[in-house]
């Protein structure tokens, strides 16, 4: 179980919770839920292992949406898909997990299936699986 690092002014009586992981690379995107008084924020801190490149990843995820077109799945998957293609083509790997995560297992599945392995990489970090 990774190390747990409580931050935050503790004089609005809210901490935050930071799960501090080991990856490969130090871009990290931050997820966390809404907070109030007296809550406690867990952030999980992802990040896109280093060995993937980012131009590869995009034309894969590509790959995927159009081989998407076939199945039924909900539009704001594949909307997620599109944005994490172009955040890798722009080499903004920050906002790449979050949206992979978004796409869901079905895309991780898809991705296996067309034998997509960057893109496979990136989605098993995204969800947190080796």
């Amino acid at each position: 179980m990774p190390p747990k690092i409580n931050l935050g002014d503790q004089s609005d009586r809210a901490k935050l919770v930071l799960d501090i992981y080991t990856h490969e690379s130090s871009n990290l995107a931050v997820s966390a839920g809404k907070q109030s008084d007296d809550s406690e924020r867990i952030v999980n801190v992802v990040d896109l292992p280093s060995r993937i490149d980012s131009l590869q990843l995009a034309n894969e995820l590509a790959q995927l949406v159009a081989a998407s077109k076939n199945q039924p799945v909900e539009p704001q998957k594949i909307q997620a898909l599109r944005d994490a293609e172009v955040a890798a083509r722009q080499g903004d790997r920050s906002k790449i997990p979050a949206l992979l995560r978004k796409a869901g297992s079905w895309a991780l599945e898809s991705a296996t299936k067309l034998g997509i392995e960057v893109a496979v990489t990136a989605f098993k970090a995204s969800l947190g699986q080796k």
